[in-house]
């Protein structure tokens, strides 16, 4: 028997990477696809989260230690796949389009919508998470005030919407 590497070992690797590279250009973004203009409750939070860690999980498998087989933690996989979480991607995605949005003229349509205020009666009940409650939310997280103002400065607004990733 020949010491050295095992070509097995390198060809898992690149399975790997391929699942990787397959995720991160397909599957992620359809799963993200107009995430942007989202409004999200913690529990869509979570759901999303632990969808990304199942599908982490499956590609990178079990680790071997000790004689016997263990799942990975959360820590580990997020360490192995070294990309933002989904969820910061989401929040990142929704800081852009938010500041966009307040960038766009004052008597474009986007502008009306963004300002309009429907009428008629509102339904029964408690009333539904408003996309802006998700930004301002953000904002909150990151310890960023004056948002609005901000989003003037592209180059600061860059900043924040790149903090907006490590959420």
């Amino acid at each position: 028997m020949v010491l050295g590497a095992n070509p097995l070992l390198k060809i898992e690797g690149s399975v790997k990477n391929g699942k990787i590279k397959i995720y991160k250009t397909i599957i992620k973004p359809i799963v993200t696809y107009a995430a942007e203009t989202w409004s999200m409750l913690k529990s869509d939070e979570h759901r999303i989260a632990a969808w990304e860690r199942k599908i982490l999980r499956r590609i990178y498998g079990p680790k071997y230690e000790n004689e016997e087989w263990k799942i990975r933690t959360n820590k580990e996989l997020y360490d192995l796949y070294g990309e933002p979480h989904i969820i910061g991607t989401i929040k990142s995605m929704r800081l852009r389009w938010a500041g966009h949005v307040e960038r766009s003229e004052e008597g474009s349509l986007l502008q009306k919508i963004w300002r309009g205020k429907p009428g008629g009666r509102r339904c029964v009940g408690r009333p539904r998470r408003k996309w802006m409650e998700n930004v301002e939310e953000d904002m909150r997280e990151l310890g960023v005030r004056g948002w609005r103002r901000r989003t003037q400065e592209r180059r600061e607004w860059a900043k924040i919407v790149k903090q907006a990733l490590a959420l």
